[in-house]
């Protein structure tokens, strides 16, 4: 950020707009880090908290699977491989992970 408002500073331009314009950099930045903040805490997300079924969250926590993260770290094939998970369960997970704009992890 400090680059960007060095830069500023080298153009020719009023005081007044450089000012709004550090405001506007400063602030885009602080939004930056807030949902950097919050992609962070998505992960820690435990999956009870998540709309899926009673046999799949058993099954999620049988398998140690207990967060967002965990649950993303997992591919569909891996999943698959889970007692009690199968194509419905695995399409129940993509579809509430989709809501909160995650993935499962790509299958090799």
């Amino acid at each position: 950020m400090q680059t960007v408002i060095n830069k500023l500073n080298e153009l020719d331009i009023p005081l007044n707009l450089k000012i709004t314009i550090e405001k506007g950099i400063a602030q885009s930045f602080a939004n930056l880090r807030r949902d950097k903040v919050n992609d962070l805490d998505i992960y820690k997300t435990r999956v009870d908290e998540l709309d899926l079924s009673i046999r799949t969250l058993s099954s999620l926590n049988k398998a140690n699977i207990r967060t967002v993260g965990g649950l993303t770290n997992k591919s569909k094939s891996e999943l698959l491989s889970i007692e009690g998970l199968g194509n419905k369960s695995v399409k129940e997970i993509e579809e509430c992970l989709e809501k909160i704009d995650r993935k499962l992890k790509p299958s090799k």
